[in-house]
């Protein structure tokens, strides 16, 4: 077991780059977001926590989407999804924090629809199923959160 120092509030979520490197992503106990990667591909060699700022909660995720470009998505403290995705022409910076609302207890999950579209699935402060998800491929716009999927769910 290899120990990657820093401080943790909950559990980590993981993606490969484009570039076949793990990305390992965890909100430090001040609820911002942080992450570490490999420094190469397979390298088991990694580069030290960066800070990419944030108020959140619970569990983020992160997903590598069409372009091969990792997205992470976490709550804000408010109920509302936060992204927050690599940027510039190398993909090694960092896009500032975008919010799609939402009234949610506990992110679930991310993934890609058929049409290559990110789909994020959360339990909504009311306990159904709620999914929010990009208009157009590796792209936005969003669309506003849908509870169709209904369900009384209890967030962990």
């Amino acid at each position: 077991v290899m120990n990657l120092g820093g401080a943790s509030s909950g559990p980590p979520a993981v993606a490969m780059d484009g570039q076949g490197r793990l990305r390992l992503f965890t909100l430090a106990p001040n609820g911002a977001l942080q992450q570490n990667a490999e420094t190469g591909d397979g390298s088991h060699a990694w580069e030290g926590w960066q800070d990419l700022g944030g108020h959140l909660t619970g569990r983020p995720l992160a997903f590598a989407d069409a372009k091969n470009t990792v997205v992470v998505y976490a709550l804000g403290d408010n109920g509302a999804l936060k992204e927050v995705y690599q940027a510039g022409k190398a993909k090694e910076g960092w896009s500032q924090w975008i919010d799609h609302g939402g009234n949610i207890a506990q992110l679930v999950a991310v993934t890609q629809d058929p049409d290559g579209r990110i789909v994020v699935y959360g339990i909504g402060k009311r306990g159904g199923m709620e999914e929010i998800h990009q208009s157009i491929p590796a792209g936005g716009p969003w669309t506003n959160w849908s509870s169709r999927l209904g369900g009384v769910f209890t967030p962990n």
